[in-house]
C-alpha cells in the first residue's frame, strides 16, 4: 500500500516522530507478512501506521509500533488518537491491539486527561489495559479506570 502524500513529513519527520511510523518501515513490515495501513486522525498530526496481522483462527491483531504520532504535548490529539484506534480495530474485529507511543518522560508519566459523558462514562471507552515500567515493576490498570499513563498502552477490542 502507497503512503498519502506528506506522510514521512508527518509521522517520521515531525518532533515527535519515528521511523517504524514510515512508510519505508511499512514496506519492510509488508514484506514479512503484515498489512499497512494509513491513518490520518487529523491534519497535519495525529497519524498512526497500523499494521494488520492475520492470527489463529481469523483471528487479526493490530500493531502500531512507537506510534500514534502526536504534536508535541498534545494530551488531546494522543486521547483521540488512541480513541479512533480502538475503534478502528472494533471495526476490522481485531482481538488486540497494541500501541507503543515513543513520549518524552515528563509528558508520558501524567495520566491522560479524559473526559466524561453526560451518563459519567469516560469519553474514550476502549477496554484498555496500561503497563507502566518504574523501577523494574510492572502495573496494570484495567478498564475499570479511564484514565491510564501514557506509557506502553495496550488496547484490547472485543470482536463483535
Amino acid at each position: 500500500m502507497e503512503a498519502p502524500r506528506g506522510w514521512d513529513d508527518a509521522a517520521a519527520r515531525s518532533p515527535w516522530g519515528h521511523v517504524l511510523q514510515s512508510s519505508a518501515w511499512a514496506a519492510v513490515r509488508e514484506r514479512q507478512g503484515w498489512r499497512a495501513e494509513y491513518v490520518r486522525i487529523d491534519d497535519p498530526l495525529p497519524v498512526a501506521l497500523v499494521l494488520w496481522k492475520d492470527a489463529l483462527g481469523g483471528q487479526r491483531i493490530a500493531y502500531v509500533p512507537r506510534g500514534p504520532i502526536v504534536g508535541p504535548g498534545d494530551s488531546a490529539g494522543l486521547l483521540r488518537a488512541l480513541t479512533r484506534l480502538a475503534e478502528l480495530a472494533r471495526e476490522r474485529r481485531a482481538v488486540f491491539l497494541k500501541v507503543d507511543p515513543e513520549l518524552e518522560s515528563a509528558f508520558a508519566a501524567e495520566p491522560l486527561r479524559c473526559t466524561r459523558s453526560p451518563g459519567g462514562a469516560p469519553t474514550s471507552s476502549p477496554a484498555l489495559r496500561s503497563t507502566t515500567r518504574r523501577s523494574g515493576a510492572r502495573s496494570s490498570t484495567r478498564a475499570s479506570r479511564p484514565c491510564v499513563s501514557r506509557t506502553s498502552t495496550t488496547l484490547r477490542s472485543r470482536a463483535r
